[in-house]
Parts: structure tokens; C-alpha cells; sequence
């Protein structure tokens, strides 16, 4: 069976561009369809679905923000920005409007595909995988459909009777989508409204990006709402308290190591997040030195999660490490899961716990990446016993956090 090909729209007025991604696009595998302009481009999205859309912004006529500005919601395609604007302010803009990344020209070509990848993980699954990918695939989901949307609206449920005030669930790239989430909390009679994203560590591809969207369709709606989006909350005692809770209560007795796998994201993510320019990866003991960079650093936040919930749970050193799972090509921050998982038996660690703390809610990455591949890599490698400890999901001292949390 021929491997499913994501279909791209590349928009740019120079002919030269246009015609260079298309051939870079095409050498890795995507399908390409042009448009040299906004008005050339909305005709062909009106008789094909995209994949995703490479937009340039400077161009005659309608401009690429107008295009986002007027399409994004309707078209439900995520956007890559193109532009030779870099600075700060035209990237917020761009984001703002619905933009899902922004790539600023000149560009490496390997960028803009790595940027893509990441992307389109979030919005589609290949559908033609190998029989034995395709059956894992399947055994994660439930009859009332997708882990990470039930469990997240068990959350919500918990949460509602627990304050008796409205709570929505709402997804970043699935439905239900953040627009019908607060449109419903309106119908309500909420005139403030809190939005909690459930991500423990700040990254410019969830939290920021949420928080821009939530703004967004706030003003789009109706701007007199009281807005407030809730921080991260990776060291907060109360989450870290709860953490180790679900963890205790699936950890077994007889193992020799646990790992914390996080969600991987590209190091340059972190770099641009940093406030300084000058401390996040600049050294190995970047994360230990104090500096503001801290706050927007997802690395620095994911390793204080690990070392706070390794004191609680009297961990020694050499019982517990982390990794990133869910890499999509090089200069990922490192080390990968699926490769540490693989060498431990070489280091005569037989029995390992894997607990995936990025998550809140399980899904396909915990549930398949790590329940069922990283479980047959570790055990044909030469493990011996592999726990899978599930998310946090409905942990009934994660929605006690959640009600203070919301309350502060």
C-alpha cells in the first residue's frame, strides 16, 4: 500500500521561492500544490483539503495575515507564517491571528520541514500504518472515543462539582475546539472566565500558543469577558504532591529505575524562549543557574518536576532519570526516550517504571509511544519487567490542586 502523503499549499508571490520549496517539499515526501497569491490560493482551497498551508505575508494584494485573519477558523488547516519580517512584534501578530508557526527568510529548508513535522503530528494521523502500528493504534481507543478527550473531560466533570461553577473542556487542535468551550461558559453566564491550559511546563508550542488563541477568540467574541490565564504549574506543591501520588499508587516494589519521558520539543524552541538570549542551553548546567530565563524555560521545568517528585518519593540518584519522547529529527533536546529505553538493560537495569509527566491526560503518545513500543523495545533489548504508570488523568488530589489553583 502506497504511504499516505501530506498534501501542502505553498503561497508565495516569488516565483523563484515558490518553486524552491516545492522542490524540497516533493524531495521529502510531501504533495505540493502552489498558489502565487491570496486570491490564486483561496481558489484551490475551495476544491481541496489541505494538509497544511506555507504562507508568505508580504505579498500584492490580499496579505498573508489578511488570508490567516479571514480563513484560519474556517478552514481548519493549520499555517506556517513565511515572511522576511523577524522581528518580535510581527511574530506575535502573525500568532494572534491563528497562526500555528512562523518562519522567518532566509530559512534553512531543513527547518521549514522539521517545523511542518511538528505540526502535522498535531493535526492528522497517517492513516496508512503497518498492520501491527495500526492494531496498537486501535487497542488505546474506547468506544466513546479518544483517551485524551475523555479523560480530560473526566477532569472537567470532577472539577465542576467540586467548585459548583461551570468548567468547559477545550482542545487546542481537536473539538471540542477553545471557541466552543467559551462560547458555551457565555451561554452559562460567566463573565470571567479562567483558562487553565493543562500543560505543567511553559512551551512556546502549547502554552503560549493557547494562551494567544484564548485571548484571540476572547476579543473576537466578546471582549468585555474577564479574561486570566493560569501559569504553569511544575513546581507548584500541591500538583507535585498529587504527582507522586498517581506515581505511588502504580509504582511497583521490585523496580530498579524510574524514568520521567517528556514530551520532546526542538531546542531552538528553547533558545527563542529565552528572555535573555544568552542562558538557555549556553552551558550543561544552564537549568541549575538562577535567571529569569526560568519561567519560559520548558527544560528547566520539566527537570524540577523530576528532581521535586524524586525527593518526595526518596528516590536516590541513580534511581531515576529523564528523557524526551516524541522527537521528530535532530536538534531535539536529548536524551531521547525510545533510545534510553533501549540501553538501559545494557547497564544491567532490568525492571524500569516509565511515567510521563508532560501529559496530564493520557493519549496516544503515552498510551502507544511508550505503553506498547517503548515496552517492546525495553523487553527485546533485555529488560525484564517494564511498569507503565499512567497519567495523572482524574487523580482526585490533582483536582483538590486544580481547585485551589483556580482560586488563587
Amino acid at each position: 500500500m502506497e504511504k499516505y502523503k501530506a498534501h501542502i499549499l505553498v503561497v508565495d508571490d516569488d516565483d523563484g521561492i515558490r518553486e524552491l520549496v516545492k522542490q524540497f517539499l516533493n524531495k521529502n515526501n510531501y504533495l505540493v500544490t502552489t498558489a502565487k497569491n491570496a486570491e490564486d490560493a483561496l481558489e484551490k482551497v475551495k476544491i481541496i483539503k489541505f494538509d497544511l498551508i506555507v504562507l508568505d505575508i508580504m505579498m500584492p494584494g490580499k496579505s498573508g495575515l489578511e488570508f490567516t485573519n479571514e480563513n484560519k477558523k474556517k478552514l481548519d488547516t493549520p499555517i506556517i507564517l513565511l515572511t522576511a519580517k523577524g522581528e518580535a512584534s510581527d511574530r506575535i501578530e502573525g500568532l494572534e491571528i491563528g497562526a500555528d508557526d512562523y518562519l522567518a527568510k532566509p530559512f534553512e529548508p531543513k527547518e521549514l520541514i522539521l517545523r511542518i513535522k511538528n505540526i502535522l503530528v498535531n493535526f492528522i494521523i497517517v492513516p496508512f500504518r503497518s498492520p501491527k502500528t495500526k492494531e496498537a493504534y486501535e487497542s488505546i481507543w474506547t468506544e466513546n472515543g479518544s483517551p485524551l478527550i475523555i479523560n480530560t473531560k473526566l477532569i472537567s466533570k470532577k472539577l465542576e462539582d467540586k467548585i459548583q461553577k461551570p468548567v468547559e473542556t477545550s482542545m487546542r487542535y481537536q473539538k471540542p475546539s477553545i471557541e466552543e468551550g467559551i462560547k458555551n461558559l457565555i451561554r452559562r453566564g460567566c463573565n470571567e472566565i479562567i483558562a487553565v491550559p493543562l500543560y505543567p511546563h511553559y512551551a512556546q508550542s502549547t502554552s503560549l500558543t493557547t494562551e494567544l488563541e484564548v485571548k484571540r477568540l476572547i476579543s473576537k467574541i466578546n471582549s468585555e469577558i474577564n479574561l486570566s490565564v493560569s501559569p504553569p504549574f511544575y513546581n507548584d506543591p500541591n500538583y507535585i504532591k498529587s504527582l507522586c501520588d498517581s506515581i505511588s499508587k502504580n509504582l511497583p516494589n521490585d523496580f530498579d529505575y524510574l524514568l520521567f519521558s517528556y514530551h520532546g520539543i526542538p531546542e531552538r524552541h528553547v533558545r527563542k524562549m529565552d528572555p535573555t538570549s544568552s542562558h538557555c542551553l549556553e552551558s550543561k548546567d544552564c537549568c541549575e543557574k538562577k535567571s529569569v530565563s526560568h519561567q519560559f524555560c520548558y527544560r528547566h521545568q520539566v527537570k524540577m518536576t523530576s528532581k521535586l517528585c524524586a525527593e518526595k518519593l526518596n528516590l536516590n540518584n541513580d534511581q531515576w532519570g529523564i528523557s524526551f519522547q516524541s522527537r521528530i529529527g535532530p536538534g531535539w533536546l536529548q536524551p531521547f526516550t525510545d533510545k534510553v529505553i533501549e540501553d538501559l538493560p545494557d547497564k544491567n537495569i532490568k525492571k524500569i517504571a516509565v511515567v510521563c509527566p508532560a501529559f496530564i491526560a493520557d493519549n496516544l503518545e503515552t498510551l502507544e509511544e511508550v505503553n506498547i513500543q517503548g515496552k517492546e523495545s525495553f523487553l527485546n533489548s533485555g529488560g525484564e519487567k517494564f511498569t507503565f504508570i499512567p497519567c495523572i488523568n482524574d487523580n482526585d488530589l490533582f483536582i483538590d490542586f486544580l481547585e485551589g489553583f483556580v482560586s488563587e
